[in-house]
Parts: structure tokens; sequence; C-alpha cells
């Protein structure tokens, strides 16, 4: 997402929706079963685009978190949005943080079996 560009997009519905197969709330952190569905136009080159991707990742929330953040959410949002297919847009992006941490711990787990099994 990083070649992702961004242009301005105008808020046309916002909702809430249940996540497939799980609407369970988590006891502690953010987690549960809800996400916030925002429904929203763009304009890209001069082409007018609808779109309801939140992110590219579906995380479920707790459904007053995913209230909290549909109240905070602007009538004219950001969208980042893929030069190469306008059509994939989404809110918020991701960065590939998460994946480097469990990459890392799996190379220093993989490292560690094996010192344990040479020893």
């Amino acid at each position: 997402m990083r070649s992702y560009k961004t242009t301005r997009g105008t808020v046309i519905s916002r909702e809430f929706a249940a996540m497939p197969l799980d609407t369970r709330e988590g006891r502690w952190g953010n987690g549960g079963g809800y996400r916030p569905k925002v429904t929203y136009t763009y304009t890209v080159d001069g082409v007018a685009y609808t779109s309801d991707r939140w992110s590219y990742q579906n995380t479920g929330l707790k459904h007053s978190r995913a209230e909290q953040l549909l109240r905070a959410l602007p009538d004219e949002v950001d969208v980042h949005y893929d030069q190469r297919d306008p059509r994939q847009a989404y809110l918020q992006t991701n960065s590939p943080r998460v994946g480097y941490v469990l990459l890392v711990g799996g190379v220093l787990g993989v490292l560690a079996s094996l010192a344990a099994l040479v020893a």
C-alpha cells in the first residue's frame, strides 16, 4: 500500500456491519465482531468511483469502538487508492510492521529450536 495515492472523498453513508461468522465481543482490547461500513465517493483523473472498503484487512472491533470510529469520521475523507486500478480504494492503510514482527519472531523461534537440537 506504500505506492497508493491519496485523494479527497465524500462520505455518503455510515453504518455497522457484522463480521462474517462471528459477532462476539472481546472482553479486553478493541476486538469484536463488528466493523464500520462507510460508503464514499472519490474522483481520480476525472472519473468518479464509489467504494465501501474501510481497510485492506478486515479487523473485527467492539461495537462501541466501531461506533466511535463512525462518529469521528468527517464528511470529507482521505481515500487511498491504487493508481494502477483506482477502483481499489481504502480509508485506512495498513503497515507491514506486524508482518515483520511475526517474521522476525518466527526466524528467532527456528534458530532457538535448532540451537536446542544441536546442544
